[in-house]
């Protein structure tokens, strides 16, 4: 099994050096609401709860958030990604927005929203390319809350969640919740993508 774990990173590692996006751009804090341009779309994400709050030892009383947008492919395949971006959320800047520039191409198509706390920063070079070969495997193991199978995927990072958004759109915001509980933690987001 660490084989097969050995053999999917360097699989992994080599995926990403092939294609890599950068960061996207334009994070705001809470007071300071982010106009988006014409051409962009704004996402907002809101923590009611974070991830990191629950130990007073242990926690870092913040979430090193690393998201990522797929197009997901007919066949079921996921490409380089859309959009990946990382943020910082704490007790004092629980909501933050930032940009991601509109692609006509990918009006009707069915996108994956996925949310990793990176407990560990383990690079998104790193990360992209075994979401992407094994986003299958690592949403049956998320649903059963089968952790040691995600330690296996992603070590000691956490996936949150995900959210499949069908039919995309730019003219209708779409709005939706992450929620869950990791390590007796409590964690809910609100994501809004849409229009600025």
């Amino acid at each position: 099994m660490k084989l097969i774990s050995f053999i999917i990173s360097i699989a992994a590692l080599l995926g990403a050096c092939a294609s890599s996006p950068s960061l996207s751009q334009g994070v705001t804090g809470n007071l300071e609401p982010l106009k988006a341009p014409a051409d962009s779309l704004t996402i907002t994400i809101d923590a009611l709860d974070l991830s990191e709050d629950m130990s007073k030892i242990l926690s870092t009383k913040n979430d090193e958030l690393l998201i990522f947008i797929y197009e997901n492919k007919a066949d079921g395949s996921l490409e380089a990604p859309l959009l990946q971006h990382t943020m910082v959320l704490d007790l004092n800047h629980k909501k933050k927005a930032f940009t991601w520039k509109k692609d006509s191409s990918l009006l009707g198509k069915e996108l994956l929203f996925v949310m990793i706390e990176q407990d560990y920063e383990t690079p998104v070079e790193q990360l992209d390319p075994i979401i992407r070969i094994q986003h299958k495997h690592i949403i049956a193991a998320f649903k059963k809350r089968d952790y040691q199978t995600l330690r296996t995927y992603l070590g000691t990072e956490d996936f949150l969640g995900y959210k499949r958004l069908s039919n995309f759109s730019f003219d209708e915001p779409v709005s939706f919740t992450i929620t869950g509980v990791y390590k007796l933690d409590l964690y809910k987001y609100n994501i809004t993508i849409g229009p600025g």
